[in-house]
């Protein structure tokens, strides 16, 4: 019998088949889910084909994500998914153009060129925009998936939903089922958010050419979100190919791949062999401590859990006194609580709200009063509370007689069981908050913002995916073995997570015990950002759905190492809490104990609901008013209460300074007053919200017309969606390319958008005034993705400046202005109008916030200086904060209109001044702390990078004060219903705080290093074998000891997490995790140990590892330990008084070293995949590397050389194949590009799979200076100085001793030239500036192409997860690279403590085919045959319990 070809394609959610015959006919396919069943789903698909094919032979390729674990566990061939698609189309569909596919947790699109390699996008860690966010939408919708599409084509409107990820948008949605908008209207809103998510991350400037072909699963079974694609891509029905069986087509690509590792199989030995058990090799990795030791403990714990119990009375025994009504309305769930005067419960309620809270509490009440009638009782209620993200709507609904905001409501309940408690966790559906408490009074809220990772609503639909219930999924939990690591990142990395879990065999007992773990790590250490569990307190109280389930209970009780209290009704503390204020404020109350329950009358489904559109802002909300049988009114949808509201604002509204600067800062003459020479158009966005007075009159004096963008708004957003360039990037930036699209629009004769590296000094002691990297570079981008003068005919002007040297500014606008044709007469007077209209408008500011600070004192009122960042006032990037904190009475001032002076200082070594934006926050929250009338709000962008380094420090400023910051996260996401739930929680804690807090406590001086530290060994965090000792020996040669810290591992990560703020870039978390780890483990004396760290000043993040360090010592009990750190900078950025260090010739032998360490590096790489016996390179490696570290080899030039002349004898003698290999280009971020434990020994893997790895060399990130500095002359970003002048001399010396290395490797048997870093920039400038001088700068740029160049298409570019300076230089560059050359395989890969290696290498694999495929056939392989052969309707699809599948008897493929 001939064999037949099986593809199988195993994805995150479905497993499919299909089997092709000797002609290609397709004679079976299958498609179902497989509830993490993965093997078990296989075997059942393949026995159902062996009862209609018979027990064929067949020839297997596996593909899909969760594919990958089953082909390594039973060794089969495998391909990667986006690689098999592409195979589809090349074969069958040669006309198509691009190619789309959903998948479960997986989204891609691929670009099909004329000439070129296909151009293959795929979504990175995140799972936002994917089958996995439409099901999660489905069930809160409480609508199946399938039934979604067909609800979508009945829609009128499509609102705004954060299509971020899942989690985010369930607060959108949350908001509009509270509205009670149509559920067809919100399932058409999930389709298209999810259409722009796909965009937003995949697209990246790319026109969707046609013709276009749909696959996937959601794609295929749901026609509304492919009708969602339609119409935002602006394609006709003749645009689409549709084909048969879209969502096979992965499976069908494997089945069509030719594989040299093809494996051939009788179906029933197949189906055997996948019923093995098998281990997979990492199966015991990524393992966490039992919860439990055995059952016996099990019991004995659970004997006790719930001893904390509440006194109950039945409703028969109720007495008549005054009963007290609690409602608890959530974000999931709606909990009812009826007491009496004793505090005894009578009645309580607990379900699902269905997405109806008006509907769920109605079934609450009619359940309650049914529980009456059945006495023979009336339910008379004395007084009735309600609180919940439902509050103010129930209130109204129902009647009750008061609202109270939840965090006050649980902290009501906890003090019930423990009136000394002194924290309480609530961790609900989708919140969780945190309340610290100290002598009785509330010191400090915290909650969850935006992001609902590690809630209840993410463990009831793991486990739903997993085929459990919440309840059976937590009983699993129990008698977990070995619980699996699924790490503290959000819910998607933790779905990818348990991908990898499922690849690696875990158990779901393993799984749920380890995501028990991951939602406490989460809340302690990502949400609370808790280092010291002392700060806890002993009496800890624990409430929410989410510990119900006893296993995230006692992880909390293991990782805490102290027994907490659960009351035996942890779910229904909100409600309790609320009924117990209500009895609580009784004794105030007049009123009658025995009166009818207002509420009783029936509401659901007897109110009327009407849309309007708020014209009060640009905005433009639709507000829902919705008319209750009891005649309140409900106002929802709108953004702020100023026009429609709900009574509950103060009578006096404060004074809201953020609207009085937006008005000053753009409401001025903008044309001049004859004829304009042109209209200059100008984004409303980032910098210009603190710069646009300067820049406007510059031009309007110059003869110009300036234009600006309109106010920012969804629309405008979403017009700008598929230029975003990153997916972790944040919204202030995303917003900027719907703001160029808005200018060029408006047909404005060019556009003005200038990066800002510099921003004027304010403070005279600070380290710099930089930017950060987006800020500065992001109009490069601009240029790069949407490129308005080739595309549109409108130049893109993108002068650099600086506002920190007034010489440097005035020659940098004159030179621009000549530019334009303006005189230099003319050019000097538009320069200083500039000057003062900047000035003016920074007084008139102060001016304004002075007024308001003089009123508030005089009148006694609360103040709010809402601290944020300039482009922070944007009414849709602030969701209206401002208004709503001025709704509540309170006057709002901002971070840059508090007291200051010229020449005023920040006083601050505790970190690295160095952003000026962020300067201000420091200096604003040190005289916010002094002033007594002033609260301070943070604002935080979601995804920016410098907050996680600054967010510590300000609250650590304020706490000498007694204060706290109240930091509200911001995001695309459209509710406020957690950002008034965090103001109305502070505002309320207010009065409940003791004065006592308010006395300075100074910080502890920072630990320095001082001349009696000298003894101290030095511990540093290893970079890599080949990075490490050229950074180390000239240290030890200037007589310090060094110890050269082992590879990091998983426990370094994990250290790292627990000691610092879990957003800051990965390696941060390793390195400074590593040496606290190092401390912890007793092998060095910490009385005799210092801490040895390098020192960078730019705009990245890693100049800020240092403070974080010293803290994070500090923290771990290490706070006498100091930290030495050596720099290539003059400027000291470190007090170390007791550091004796010559920088001059440290960075000589630096420099001297690097090209020797870097050569062996070349020769270890190009030998070691080709060595006979595996280990030589490594031996030869480790010997010359021991020399030079321990002295044999000097650092002097003819000693260098001469080792190097003798290693590369050593490696030529090496026996190897000589063959050629596939070859491929690391490039990134200097450590995560260097480290193999931070990007997963992805060096090693890719050796593996029989490709030979480039790494450029290192000296040449420090050589960049040599033209960094010239260049930065010519653009005036500096003067010349001392500094240039040394560049300009070690020019010659330099590359007369790299010529030398140069000609010694030129022994070499595999020698590769290295390129001039000169001509590197030169390539580099083809593509973006070389103004980009943080991170890796446009080192990055020129690489690649260095690498194109030469020969090596195939490149891969890593960076930490969220960096930064790699969203401009590196994933803002891509489509410059590609279109410069095309035949270029470029792989972004994110590196991070919350990254599975499922996705790092299902990633990988397709980089790896695709490089393996273009070098084996070429890439101008004859196309496919045509689609006319491809069968049309054979055979009727059945689909029976989620499972489809079909028979063929179809013509030849």
């Amino acid at each position: 019998m001939p064999y037949l070809r099986l593809g199988i394609d195993v994805g995150s959610t479905t497993a499919k088949a299909v089997f092709l015959d000797g002609e290609n006919q397709v004679v079976f396919s299958s498609y179902r889910r497989h509830d993490a069943r993965t093997v078990d789903t296989l075997r059942e698909t393949l026995s159902e084909a062996m009862r209609g094919i018979g027990d064929a032979p067949v020839e297997v390729l596996v593909t899909g994500s969760a594919g990958m674990g089953i082909s390594e566990r039973f060794n089969l061939p495998f391909v990667q998914e986006v690689i098999s698609s592409a195979e589809v189309v090349r074969r069958l569909y040669p006309q198509v153009k691009t190619l789309i596919d959903i998948g479960g947790e997986d989204a891609k699109m691929i670009f099909f060129k004329d000439e070129g390699v296909p151009d293959i996008r795929m979504n990175g860690s995140c799972a936002g925009g994917t089958g996995a966010f439409i099901d999660e939408m489905s069930d809160l919708l409480h609508v199946p998936v399938t039934d979604l599409s067909e609800l979508a084509g009945e829609s009128t409107t499509i609102y705004p939903i954060a299509s971020r990820c899942g989690v985010f948008a369930k607060t959108d949605l949350q908001n509009l089922l509270s509205r009670d908008i149509a559920r067809a209207d919100i399932a058409a809103s999930v389709f298209h958010a999810v259409v722009l998510r796909t965009l937003a991350t995949l697209a990246r400037g790319y026109d969707t050419a046609s013709p276009v072909l749909f696959c996937g699963g959601p794609l295929t079974f749901l026609p509304s979100l492919q009708q969602a694609f339609t119409k935002v891509l602006g394609l006709e029905q003749e645009d689409i190919l549709q084909v048969e069986d879209a969502h096979l087509l992965p499976a069908l690509g494997a089945a069509l791949t030719d594989s040299p590792a093809g494996r051939t199989f009788r179906l029933s030995a197949l189906i055997d062999e996948l019923g093995t058990t098998r281990v997979h090799e990492a199966a015991t990795r990524d393992r966490l401590p039992v919860l439990f030791e055995d059952r016996e403990e099990h019991a004995a714990w659970e004997a006790t859990r719930l001893r904390h119990r509440t006194t109950r009375v039945g409703v028969a025994d109720l007495n008549g006194d005054g009963l007290f009504l609690g409602i608890d309305s959530g974000s999931t769930t709606t909990k009812v609580v009826l007491i009496d005067e004793q505090g005894r419960i009578a009645f309580d309620h607990y379900a699902s709200n269905g997405g109806d809270a008006i509907g769920a509490v109605q079934r609450g009440l009619d359940d309650l009063r049914e529980q009456f009638r059945q006495q023979g009782k009336e339910l008379c209620v004395a007084r009735s509370m309600v609180t919940g993200y439902g509050e103010d709507l129930i209130r109204a609904a129902f009647g009750l007689d008061g609202g109270m905001v939840e965090t006050l409501a649980h902290f009501r309940a906890a003090r019930e069981f423990d009136e000394d408690v002194s924290f309480i966790i609530d961790i609900g559906g989708q919140d969780m908050k945190a309340i610290f408490v100290d002598d009785g009074s509330i010191h400090d809220i915290r909650i969850n913002e935006a992001c609902s990772s590690g809630c209840g609503s993410f463990i009831e639909s793991l486990a739903r995916n997993l085929g459990y219930t919440a309840a059976e999924f937590g009983t699993e939990a129990i008698d977990a073995a070995s619980p699996f690591d699924l790490g503290t990142r959000c819910t998607v990395f933790m779905n990818s997570k348990v991908k990898q879990a499922l690849r690696e065999g875990a158990s779901v007992s393993d799984i749920s015990a380890g995501l028990a773990y991951s939602v406490i790590k989460n809340a302690l250490h990502k949400v609370l950002n808790v280092t010291d569990i002392d700060e806890l307190g002993e009496r800890i109280v624990v409430q929410g759905g989410t510990f119900r389930n006893p296993a995230v209970h006692r992880a909390l009780e293991n990782l805490l190492g102290r027994e907490v209290i659960c009351p035996d009704m942890a779910e229904l503390m909100g409600a309790y809490g609320a009924a117990l204020t209500a009895l609580d404020l009784s004794s105030e109350d007049s009123r009658p104990h025995h009166r009818p329950f207002p509420g009783s009358d029936r509401v659901a489904g007897r109110y009327t609901k009407r849309n309007n559109h708020c014209r009060g802002c640009e905005n433009s909300c639709t507000v829902t008013k919705l008319t209750f049988p009891n005649g309140n009114v409900f106002y929802s949808g709108n953004r702020c209460e100023r026009i429609y509201s709900n009574g509950g604002t103060a009578e006096e509204r404060g004074a809201n300074l953020p609207a009085v600067k937006l008005d000053l800062l753009f409401n001025r003459t903008s044309t001049p007053d004859g004829p304009p020479r042109a209209t200059i158009g100008i984004p409303r966005v980032l910098n210009q919200f603190d710069n646009f007075p300067f820049w406007n009159a510059l031009f309007v004096e110059s003869g110009f017309a300036v234009q600006l963008s309109a106010p920012s708004s969804n629309e405008l957003f979403e017009k700008g969606t598929t230029y975003v360039t990153s997916d972790n990037l944040c919204f202030p930036a995303k917003l900027v390319s719907g703001h160029i699209i808005d200018l060029v629009e408006q047909r404005v004769d060019r556009i003005f958008y200038p990066m800002v590296f510099y921003e004027k000094t304010e403070f005279s002691d600070s380290a710099n005034s930089y930017n950060c990297p987006v800020v500065s570079g992001y109009a490069d981008v601009v240029r790069n993705i949407i490129d308005p003068e080739r595309r549109f005919g409108i130049p893109l002007d993108i002068p650099t400046v600086s506002f920190r040297d007034t010489k440097l500014l005035r020659r940098a606008c004159l030179q621009y202005l000549a530019g334009l044709g303006v005189s230099r007469a003319q050019a000097a007077r538009a320069y200083e109008a500039a000057v003062e209209a900047q000035r003016d408008f920074k007084e008139q500011v102060r001016s304004a916030a002075e007024g308001i600070l003089e009123n508030a004192r005089h009148n006694d009122r609360p103040v709010v200086l809402l601290m944020g960042r300039p482009y922070h006032i944007d009414p849709l990037i602030n969701h209206s904060i401002p208004e709503l904190i001025a709704d509540y009475g309170l006057d709002v001032i901002t971070e840059d209109s508090v007291p200051w002076e010229e020449g005023a200082q920040l006083e601050n070594p505790h970190v690295m001044t160095q952003w000026e934006y962020l300067n201000r926050y420091f200096h604003a929250a040190r005289w916010a702390g002094t002033a007594p009338e002033v609260e301070v709000v943070q604002l935080n962008s979601f995804g920016c990078g410098p907050d996680p380094f600054i967010l510590d420090e300000v609250a650590a400023i304020l706490d000498q004060y007694g204060k706290r910051p109240t930091v509200v996260r911001i995001d695309e996401i459209e509710s406020t219903g957690s950002v008034k739930l965090r103001l109305r929680s502070t505002f309320e804690a207010l009065g409940q705080r003791n004065e006592t807090e308010r006395r300075f406590t100074p910080r502890e001086p920072r630990r320095v290093y001082t001349e009696d530290d000298r003894h101290r060994t030095l511990i540093v965090p290893d970079f890599s074998t080949f990075c490490s000792p050229p950074l180390l020996r000239p240290l030890i040669d200037q007589g310090y000891d060094i110890v050269w810290l082992p590879p990091a591992d998983r426990q370094s990560v994990d250290v790292g997490l627990t000691y610092l703020n879990n957003e800051v870039c990965y390696p941060a978390t390793i390195t400074a995790g590593d040496l606290i780890k190092a401390l912890q483990s007793g092998e060095y004396d910490p009385a005799k140990t210092a801490i040895g760290f390098s020192q960078t000043g730019g705009q990245c993040r890693a100049s800020s590892y240092v403070p974080l360090i010293v803290k994070a010592l500090k923290a771990a009990g290490f706070g006498d330990v100091p930290v030495v750190t050596v720099s290539s900078s003059l400027q000291n950025l470190n007090d170390q008084p007791g550091l004796e260090f010559d920088p001059k010739l440290y960075g000589l032998k630096a420099l001297m070293s690097m090209p020797f360490t870097d050569a062996l590096a070349d020769m270890y790489y190009s030998t070691a995949i080709r060595e006979v016996r595996k280990g030589d390179a490594q031996s030869v490696v480790d010997r010359y590397v021991g020399d030079y570290m321990d002295g044999t080899i000097p650092i002097k030039k003819k000693a260098l050389l001469a080792a190097l002349e003798r290693a590369v004898a050593d490696f030529n003698a090496i026996e190897v194949d000589d063959a050629d290999y596939p070859t491929v280009g690391i490039v990134g971020e200097i450590f995560v590009k260097y480290n193999p434990f931070s990007n997963s020994n992805v060096a090693q893997w890719l050796m593996d799979q029989g490709l030979e790895v480039v790494i450029p060399p290192l000296h040449e990130f420090f050589t960049r200076a040599l033209v960094d500095n010239p260049y930065r002359v010519q653009t005036n970003l500096q003067r010349r100085n001392m500094t240039w002048l040394a560049y300009q001399a070690a020019k010659k010396p330099l590359r007369g001793y790299l010529r030398d290395i140069h000609n010694t490797m030129s022994g070499y048997r595999r020698f590769r030239d290295h390129t001039d870093i000169e001509e590197i920039a030169n390539q580099a400038q083809q593509i973006l500036s070389l103004s980009h001088q943080y991170g890796e700068s446009w080192l990055i740029a020129g690489e690649v192409a260095d690498f194109a160049r030469g020969g090596i298409d195939n490149v891969l570019c890593l960076q930490p997860f969220g960096c930064i300076a790699n969203h401009v230089i590196a994933k803002g560059a891509e489509k410059k690279m590609r279109e410069m050359y095309p035949q270029l395989n470029i792989l972004f890969l994110d590196a991070d403590a919350g990254n599975s290696e499922v996705n790092f290498f299902n990633r990988l694999h397709f980089f790896v085919d695709h490089a393996k495929n273009a070098t084996r056939t070429g890439i101008d392989d004859p196309p496919g045959p045509s689609t006319d052969n491809w069968p049309s309707d054979s055979g009727v699809p059945l689909e029976i319990g989620g499972v489809a599948c079909r028979m063929h008897t179809a013509p030849n493929v």
